[in-house]
């Protein structure tokens, strides 16, 4: 075994769980990361394994491992806004365990390592270009686009093949949906959901606003 891989706890029992330990598996030789079991708030407990890999609960789960020993991966999806992830994170971080990232080899970084926070999750396909700066627990699911000088705060969801164009500036718990696109150097302000297929060409300054095609 190989000490010096980070090891893995994927937080949550779902098909985006299996989709990340699916890919950290297929990825195994080419990043220093690996799944050693999932884990679940005690009251969603119903199984032991899953994907073949064993099931704790959350209360369990210092009895189990060392924060010192191990990472969570948190597969908590778009839910209430993203806000289920951000509740989440807030308990692992209170409760001492350190947040992994998961960045699929097949994706584009064209970024410096210093901007892309912690808990972000990029997936094979995507591609993050020359200057932009991530916050903390965004997802961006395969083929999504970030070009290039645009800032992302936390805890926001990028669908398949969304696309945000440069020197876009993004707030917190936003939702991009499948394909939507937006225009170069606008503002999109916290909780903002931009619907499948949507094009965005100005500022969205409200505050929970929606924006469908």
């Amino acid at each position: 075994m190989n000490y010096s891989t980070e090891k893995i706890v994927i937080f949550g029992t779902n098909d985006f769980a299996e989709v990340l330990y699916e890919s950290i598996k297929l990825n195994r030789e080419k990043i220093d990361q690996e799944v050693i079991g999932f884990v679940i708030d005690d009251e969603y407990f119903s199984q032991e394994t899953f994907c073949n890999q064993d099931v704790y609960k959350y209360s369990e789960l210092k009895q189990k491992f060392s924060a010192y020993d191990i990472k969570i991966l948190v597969a908590i999806g778009y839910s209430n806004m993203n806000q289920n992830r951000k509740a989440i994170f807030k308990k692992l971080l209170q409760d001492g365990w350190e947040i992994a990232s998961y960045i699929d080899p097949c994706s584009i970084l064209r970024t410096d390592e210093q901007n892309l926070g912690y808990g972000n999750i990029v997936l094979e396909s995507v591609n993050i270009g020359v200057g932009c700066k991530l916050g903390n627990g965004n997802i961006f699911f395969p083929g999504s686009q970030l070009a290039h000088h645009s800032t992302v705060g936390n805890f926001n969801f990028f669908a398949v093949r969304s696309s945000v164009a440069g020197h876009v500036t993004i707030g917190d718990e936003c939702f991009f949906g499948n394909n939507c696109c937006t225009k170069d150097n606008i503002s999109i302000k916290d909780q903002t959901l931009i619907g499948a297929g949507c094009y965005l060409d100005s500022d969205a300054n409200v505050r929970g606003g929606y924006t469908f095609p």
